[in-house]
């Protein structure tokens, strides 16, 4: 038996794996029999799980709960680097609540999805991290994300590998996968690596992650083995990561960060037809509220939130992608349109343009990128303005057309996505 973990939810960090419960999983593997060994020796071991990131540590701690002789193989010398970095190195372990239609992207059909959350639901795995494998965690209402107590990723990684040491899972570090082998006659399967160490076992079980953060090991040789051994492929794109584009107005707008922007993504006609009909992954509004001006284009959890509209018609084949969809901002929800317009409408004794655009809650360099765009004067006052002039800066600050023109890819993406067919 072979298995892969793979998941993309843009709601929750770090990866969690396609586990069943831990109630529902057998007390004891079930033993081969005799025609199955043949003259072959036993395999070494029940279960071999590749990868010790969040879904290799959970699978090997499942795996030598249910009685099996479980073995974690790590590239790496120290398993989770993905949980150390994740939240801004709090670890966001959990999300408050789930809803599929909002929280995960996917062309594909929904019921799949469905039927694992209800299989490990939200309340179990939140149970699980705190009962068994003993973590402290605390509820973060302003992000409706669960975090450790103590706000140290750290601490979950390490509570991951004490409950793995546990449950007698042994993990072995600096030992990277070259190639995996069939023993023949569901005799089990051969491990080699690098090193020239061989592991056989009845079961692999492949959580090496994806193609995010390379820089961390993750490169991808998990998918070329599985596609070595006769797997066909969903073709992998970046999700979750910064976009490349153009600021308003010429000056660099690096540094600048929003905490109450909107961003809307409206697809090009003809495109994503599958995602439209299917209600999820399509155009739609980002779930979060803050972005970022980056020294190349945009990023932040709102950017980010909407990203995959950019990424996958990029990676795509050319004739599939048609036009890339635009990206609106309403830089500052708490600021309606009515209120733009009064702000626009009724002179303040010298106020200019840039001040009362401030004032609406624009940062000052943002508000003058807005007057270029726009075609007039920062400094020119309110009073003077036209009203073809007024209409286009009220619109500019409701809803502003990014100028949009590629993705930072798997060195900046948080997850690997994955397109519904498959690859070539």
């Amino acid at each position: 038996m072979l298995l892969t973990f793979t998941w993309y939810s843009r709601a929750a960090s770090p990866r969690r794996p396609t586990l069943r419960s831990h109630r529902q999983w057998p007390r004891r593997l079930p033993k081969r029999s005799a025609k199955t060994c043949s003259a072959l020796e036993p395999p070494q071991w029940n279960v071999i799980v590749i990868g010790a990131g969040a879904a290799g540590l959970t699978a090997g701690y499942f795996a030598a709960k249910a009685d099996s002789r479980a073995l974690i193989l790590e590239r790496n010398k120290e398993a989770g680097k993905k949980i150390l970095i994740s939240g801004g190195t709090r670890c966001n372990v959990c999300p408050g609540s789930l809803d599929i239609q909002r929280d995960f992207i996917t062309e594909s059909s929904t019921s799949a999805l469905r039927a694992i959350l209800k299989s490990w639901d939200l309340g179990s795995c939140i149970a699980w991290l705190q009962d068994e494998v003993g973590l402290s965690l605390a509820y973060d209402e302003g992000t409706d994300k669960w975090f450790p107590a103590s706000n140290f990723a750290k601490e979950v990684r390490d509570q991951l590998l004490q409950a793995c040491a546990k449950a007698s899972c042994q993990i072995r570090y600096n030992s990277s996968i070259a190639a995996i082998d069939s023993l023949g006659d569901g005799a089990g399967w051969k491990c080699t690596c690098e090193d020239g160490s061989v592991h056989t076992t009845q079961r692999v079980v492949v959580a090496t992650g994806g193609l995010s953060f390379p820089h961390l090991g993750t490169t991808g040789a998990g998918l070329k083995l599985l596609k070595q051994l006769g797997h066909s492929l969903i073709e992998p794109y970046p999700a979750l990561t910064p976009l490349r584009g153009e600021p308003p107005g010429s000056a660099s707008l690096a540094g600048i960060s929003l905490y109450d922007s909107r961003l809307t993504c409206k697809s090009a006609p003809g495109r994503n037809h599958k995602a439209r009909r299917k209600g999820s992954g399509g155009a739609g509004s980002s779930m979060r509220s803050s972005m970022l001006f980056t020294h190349r284009g945009f990023s932040g959890p709102a950017v980010l939130d909407l990203s995959h509209n950019f990424t996958r018609p990029l990676t795509r084949p050319a004739q599939d992608s048609l036009e890339l969809p635009s990206l609106h901002v309403n830089w500052v929800t708490n600021t309606p349109r009515e209120a733009w317009e009064s702000l626009l409408e009724q002179p303040r004794g010298q106020e200019n343009l840039v001040g009362a655009l401030h004032r609406g809650g624009l940062p000052l360099r943002l508000a003058e990128g807005i007057c270029e765009e726009v075609g007039v004067k920062g400094t020119q006052r309110v009073a003077q303005l036209r009203k073809d002039e007024r209409r286009k800066l009220v619109e500019a600050a409701v809803s502003f057309k990014l100028r949009c023109n590629g993705h930072e890819g798997y060195p900046k993406a948080e997850r690997t996505g994955w397109l519904e067919e498959p690859a070539g």
